[in-house]
């Protein structure tokens, strides 16, 4: 691919090169799907101090890295005295519904599942929802009755191949279509991975939003290389902790200023410490029909930040949007403390969009939130605050546009950072609580401002419950109902029943 000849072999080789010594482990596996509710266990038990190496922030990532942490998690957790196991009956649960979900997956002979998962929304709007319409993979609601069927199908080779494909039904008023959801295919050679094919990525901590990626749009046709599981550089470098390097690129679609413009996506994520990661994050918008391609010094002015690869002259042909962010996150558990709190995830993300015309960046967006688990001490009880902005110390509309690429940092029309968009700040919060049953409440709320600085500003609140209820190992029932009062109200029911066949 001569676009991204100066960039590819460096990282190709960085990977390689780095993660090949460790030898951690030689398998294949699918990935977990991006909605899947392990993240969200994973998460709750890092912030309690039960997985001290793992990198959730970069996902999604493959079940054999999941089974591990999961094997992390469980070693800290029968290492507790029984009298301390029984004050975290929300833990038990979460650690033996994951050991149940990855049996199995260490199996090296291959195997084929016709029927790995299947689920079954319906949802029913009486008007055309806005929150329900991000983060949902390009996925538009409409007013009226909404039903999603989707199947999941996975393939091991040996055990150096992998392939899984989830078609989606997706029927509404007046239409109905079939999409892709996710069909790919993964090449592992021991602790790296080469994927080919379409499939929802989330780089960051935060769980409502990200500055640079998430699934607010339809999903890349993509190539991307990553590690299996996070390793340690060499030498002094090992002191950054482990590491889990991701370099994708892939095509845009035909309808748009430039057709068919290529997106190249670099982030590294660290684990300094057990109890802090930061990442370091970058894509780039380049080429399209109309463009010139870059030569190799062409990609050393954009990958140190030129100033004129940002502001060219007229018929240069250097032109680029370039995003970049740092993202980081600290826990505090209450493991081997006492604590109000039996675990605390603080994080957060600058991002920073152009250059100011002397090299350094100027246009910023902000991400902040706090994850606490058992706050003052209400077991099997979570809270989460997330703040996200990109109307601070920057033009009004300087994030996710440019003045080249007129059709913005979007993919078949939905923004692929942070779905608040340009000028705009939004405000998380949810609380969940898990039964001894394993049912699961959450109770979240949702305010966005869009046009902070313009004429008018549209504003938009969301208030949601939902329980999920665990009919059997097998087959999960939820059930919810959202307000939603902006420029054009709206209330919502859903259903969802998934099986984990």
């Amino acid at each position: 691919m001569p676009p991204i000849t100066g960039i590819c072999p460096f990282i190709l080789f960085f990977v390689l090169y780095f993660s090949l010594p460790p030898l951690l482990y030689a398998g294949t596996s699918p990935n977990i799907p991006l909605a899947n509710w392990v993240y969200e266990y994973l998460e709750s038990l890092d912030a309690r101090g039960f997985i001290k190496s793992g990198i959730l922030s970069t996902r999604p990532f493959s079940r054999l890295e999941g089974a591990r942490l999961t094997g992390e998690a469980l070693n800290i957790w029968n290492s507790l005295p029984p009298g301390r196991q029984e004050g975290m009956r929300s833990v038990s649960l979460m650690v033996k519904r994951l050991e149940r979900e990855f049996q199995g997956d260490q199996i090296t002979d291959g195997y084929f599942k016709p029927l790995d998962t299947a689920y079954l929304k319906y949802l029913y709007n009486n008007n055309i929802p806005d929150h329900l319409n991000t983060n949902h993979n390009g996925d538009i609601l409409d007013e009226g009755h909404n039903v999603r069927i989707g199947l999941s199908s996975g393939l091991k080779l040996w055990d150096t191949m992998s392939f899984y494909i989830t078609p989606e039904f997706r029927g509404g008023e007046g239409h109905s279509e079939w999409d892709l959801i996710q069909a790919y295919g993964i090449l592992s050679l021991y602790n790296v991975e080469a994927e080919i094919g379409r499939e929802p990525m989330w780089w960051g901590p935060g769980l409502h939003g990200a500055l640079l990626l998430t699934n607010n749009a339809t999903p890349f046709d993509m190539i991307r290389l990553t590690s299996q599981s996070p390793f340690l550089l060499p030498w002094f470098l090992s002191r950054l902790g482990p590491l889990k390097p991701t370099l994708f690129v892939t095509e845009l679609e035909k309808e748009r200023d430039f057709p068919h413009a290529k997106l190249l996506g670099i982030r590294l994520d660290f684990r300094l410490r057990p109890s802090f990661r930061f990442a370091l994050s970058r894509t780039i918008m380049f080429g399209g029909e109309g463009r010139e391609k870059l030569s190799v010094w062409d990609w050393i002015k954009v990958l140190l930040a030129n100033d004129k690869s940002e502001h060219p002259t007229a018929g240069s042909g250097i032109d680029n949007n370039n995003i970049m962010s740092v993202d980081f996150s600290w826990i505090v558990t209450g493991l081997n403390r006492s604590l109000p709190v039996n675990g605390a995830k603080l994080y957060g993300e600058i991002g920073a969009e152009d250059s100011s015309g002397n090299g350094w960046p100027k246009e910023k967006a902000f991400l902040g939130g706090i994850l606490v688990e058992d706050p003052f001490l209400l077991r099997g009880t979570n809270l989460r605050l997330e703040w996200a902005t990109t109307t601070k110390n920057t033009k009004h509309h300087a994030w996710y546009s440019h003045g080249v690429y007129t059709s913005g940092y979007t993919y078949k029309g939905n923004i692929i950072g942070h779905h608040m968009g340009a000028d705009a700040d939004d405000f998380f919060a949810r609380v969940e609580h898990l039964t001894g049953g394993g049912i699961r409440i959450g109770v979240e709320t949702d305010v966005e401002r869009k046009g902070v600085h313009a004429t008018s500003t549209s504003n938009r609140t969301w208030l949601a419950l939902d329980l999920s209820y665990p009919l059997s190992e097998a087959l999960n029932l939820m059930l919810g109902y959202g307000l939603e009062n902006g420029d054009s109200s709206s209330s919502t029911i859903w259903t969802r029943m998934g099986w984990e066949l």
